[in-house]
């Protein structure tokens, strides 16, 4: 995953301060990235081991696994955990009742579960990304 950046400050600690550039929307497509894009720019600092000048712009780049582990997190685990609590409280109880408890309790595991593991998933995504030069 890359998207565009421009390089707004850097540090002596071997980081870039980053404001990350307003992506392209799909020709003739007025959707929904045109109405919930947050206007704000973002900054964000990561490290570098190349020099660049401020002003410059370069490519942010993140490696395929971390995309794919943060959808498996958040998309994955939630949908697994609704299935698994439902089946188990359809198996333990036999109703509709008990397995929408099952369902509600798999869903509220999820929750905490997310809550634990978004902020190392973060730190270990962010460890990993990459500036690369603007071609």
């Amino acid at each position: 995953m890359r998207t565009r950046a421009r390089v707004c400050a850097r540090n002596t600690a071997g980081r870039v301060d980053l404001e990350f550039l307003a992506a392209k929307g799909c020709r003739g497509c007025e959707g929904a990235c045109n109405w919930f894009r947050r206007s704000a720019v973002s900054r964000f600092s990561v490290s570098s081991d190349e020099e660049y000048a401020v002003g410059q712009r370069v490519f942010v780049e993140l490696p395929a696994r971390y995309v794919l582990y943060g959808a498996a997190l958040l998309h994955g685990l939630p949908w697994l955990s609704l299935l698994a609590g439902a089946s188990v409280g359809a198996l333990w109880g036999g109703s509709d009742l008990s397995c929408l408890a099952g369902a509600a309790t798999g869903l509220a595991l999820a929750a905490v579960a997310v809550g634990r593991l978004q902020p190392r998933l973060r730190s270990v995504a962010e460890a990993h990304l990459c500036v690369l030069p603007y071609k």
